[in-house]
Formats: C-alpha cells, structure tokens, sequence
C-alpha cells in the first residue's frame, strides 16, 4: 500500500489576532514523513545566539532581539489563521502479489464515514471522497466533523491542562483508509472507505531548529497542531479451494465434540438425566399385532426367532450307551446309538 499526502491553505480572512500563514513558516511539519503529518495552529518562534565560543562546554544560547513584521520580540507566539480550511490530497494505492490485485485511487470507488459508521453524502467543493476518476481532496474541517470535533476552541481535555483548547494544545488524529473486495460476487470489485478518529485526551507539539547562521545564530520553531496519521488496512481475498476444505473439515470436527458435549451433559448432569437417556436410548419391544401389520425383514428374523417354541433336550439314558471297537492304535469312546 502507498500514500502520497498533498497539503495546501486556502488564503481567507483571518480573524485580528491570527496571523496569515503567507509569512514563511511552515505550517506542515515535517514535511517528508509517508505516513503522517502535523497542520500547526500554534507556532512559538524564538530566535537565539551564542554570546561566546561554540568550543566552550558552559556556553549557553541566549535570546536576541529579532524584527518580525511590526513584532521587535525575541520570543513571539502566534497561531495560524483559517487552518480549519487546511486542504488534503490523498493519492493513495493498493497492491496484492497473492491476490493479484492492483488499484490506485483514480479507479476506486469510495466512501466517506462519519464517527458513527454512516456515509456522508453532503460534501461541499472543494472535498471530494470516492469519485473515480478524482484524487480524495479533504478540508481539515471536513475530517475534524467527521470525527465529532465541531470546533478547535473546545476544551482539549489532555492531562497536560484540562483547561486548554485543542487549537492551543493540539491533537491526535487518525485517518484510517479500509479496503475490500467483498462488497459483491465479482472479487475484482475493490472499494474502501475513509473515516477520521480523535485519539481522546491528548496533545501534539513538534520541535523544530534551525541554524540560521552556524553555530551562532539558531532559531527554534515549536509546532502545537494537529497530528495526523494515516492507515491503510483493509482485506483482500480470492477463492481457495483448499482453504474450504479446512474450513468444512474443522466445522464437522467441531460439530462433533459439541453433539459429544451435549450428550454428556443431557444423559448425566442435568436434573432430568433419565428422562434424557429413556428418550435418547429406546429399546424396541415387538409383539405378534405389530408384527401382522408390518416390519422389516430383520425385524420378521427378531419376532420368528422369540415365537420359535423350544425343542426340549434329548438326554440318552446310559442303558443305550454302546461301544464301538477301534483299532489297536485308538481308544474306545462310548457313542450313542
């Protein structure tokens, strides 16, 4: 699986006390990672200097005076404007060597799923989710609602400071991609969905410095925002004739030890054991009546033989005993004439 994260802002209007992001600083960061990034919505600048030799162990960075704009501050917060309208653009692809399955997200179908699980139909331009043809264009706003935050000035909820909004101290936010191809018979056919997750009671900052002038001068960029990772999960599969065959083996396995675990339990622990055992276990009584009407032949052998009479037995009295004369080499045996 691949994705490829394509990150731009929209200029509008930013309120007073925003400071547009048109001023050099990065609002993504960083800017190389695969599989995740950070939109900043608050960014804490601070400029340092080394008042003595680099070659002294004791010697510290100290703060300097540095003009930004109408700023003259060694230290200056602020926090970037209109991030809610951060836009994203998801190129992502797919790729199954067992299968044989190949997509990327120009030939997808797709969904977009809310915190819930159902599908958002209503997206406004500039979003766009499962459109073939069409990359996934995302406004951050778009996957902040989709994971239930309405607005970055609730109350974050971190351990850090309960009382921080999730603007000042940032967020984790997970952005899961799930494949299938078993939305229909035809395995060819593979869709997936995109939905957002918050990663509740947390906060996010990354730390940044540059060196502006070797070693002497370096500035430190420290990022609270939101973090945002991506996944790609999601099953693929074909038919296997082999696995099926393991599969109704086991189920038949398994079917017998539990019909074996309800015979032990039905015949000899529950309360009506011998109730059980009279219906389970019958043993069959014939008579002549249901014989006329009708049995099997084994069942005709069963009834002849118990309405058979019984011969009784002959016992010779030893008057009639007679003996036979063998020759040299045998013995005499009495025989019954």
């Amino acid at each position: 699986m691949s994705l490829i994260i394509v990150s731009r802002i929209k200029p509008r209007h930013p309120p007073s006390l925003f400071i547009p992001v048109n001023i050099g600083i990065k609002t993504s960061f960083p800017s190389l990672e695969a599989t995740a990034m950070l939109a900043a919505t608050r960014v804490t600048i601070t400029n340092m200097f080394l008042n003595c030799s680099w070659l002294n162990s004791s010697c510290q960075f100290s703060n300097e005076n540095d003009q930004f704009g109408s700023y003259n501050l060694s230290s200056y917060t602020f926090y970037v404007g209109d991030i809610e309208h951060f836009t994203l653009m998801l190129d992502h692809a797919i790729i199954t060597l067992s299968v044989g399955i190949q997509r990327n997200a120009l030939s997808l179908n797709g969904k977009f799923l809310n915190e819930n699980g159902q599908t958002i139909t209503n997206l406004q331009s500039p979003n766009v989710v499962g459109q073939v043809g069409h990359y996934d264009v995302v406004e951050l706003i778009t996957l902040l609602n989709a994971a239930g935050i309405q607005d970055l000035d609730e109350i974050s909820g971190s351990a850090n400071n309960g009382n921080e909004t999730m603007r000042y101290a940032g967020l984790i936010l997970m952005v899961v991609l799930e494949y299938s191809n078993t939305v229909s018979f035809s395995l060819q056919n593979v869709e997936y969905t995109l939905s957002a997750r918050i990663v509740k009671d947390t906060e996010f900052k990354a730390v940044e410095t540059i060196y502006t002038d070797y070693p002497r001068n370096v500035t430190e960029q420290n990022r609270h925002g939101i973090r945002m990772i991506f996944l790609q999960t999601g099953a693929l599969g074909k038919f296997d004739f082999q696995v099926l065959l393991l599969n109704c083996v086991s189920g038949l396995g398994l079917l017998a030890v539990a019909t074996v675990i309800v015979d032990i339990l039905m015949t000899l622990i529950m309360p009506q054991r011998k109730t059980y055992q009279g219906y389970k276990y019958q043993i069959p009584e014939f008579t002549y009546r249901e014989y006329k009407h009708g049995k099997s032949f084994l069942d005709d052998q069963t009834v002849a033989a118990k309405s058979r009479p019984k011969r009784p037995r002959q016992i010779r009295p030893p008057s009639e005993m007679i003996i036979i004369p063998l020759d040299e080499d045998q013995e005499a045996s009495p025989h019954f004439g």
